[in-house]
């Protein structure tokens, strides 16, 4: 594994501890708003593990491009937990 892709499964686990995190702090709340918040995390969650269906030793830089705007969209926080045939569905129209 080349150190590009180290450095981006360092940032990938992070961030995805980090959501693990908040989808446990959101648990303890009943609210419909912490409702929709669990559903867009673990939507996001999910969409990660779609990346990385084929394990990180055989990353292709389609699939490490994937997953950098998968990083990007989690951080500013806009993930809309779509699927990513959602997103190639939507982008076709």
């Amino acid at each position: 594994m080349g150190s590009n892709v180290n450095e981006l499964k360092q940032r990938i686990q992070a961030r995805r501890q980090h959501i693990e995190a908040e989808l446990a702090d959101l648990r303890a709340h009943g609210e419909r708003a912490a409702q929709e918040s669990r559903e867009r995390l673990r939507a996001a969650l999910d969409d990660l593990e779609c990346h990385l269906k084929h394990g990180w030793d055989h990353m292709s830089e389609a699939v490490a491009g994937r997953l950098n705007d998968w990083l990007e969209s989690t951080e500013r926080g806009d993930a809309k937990g779509e699927r990513p045939e959602q997103r190639a569905h939507r982008r076709a129209r």
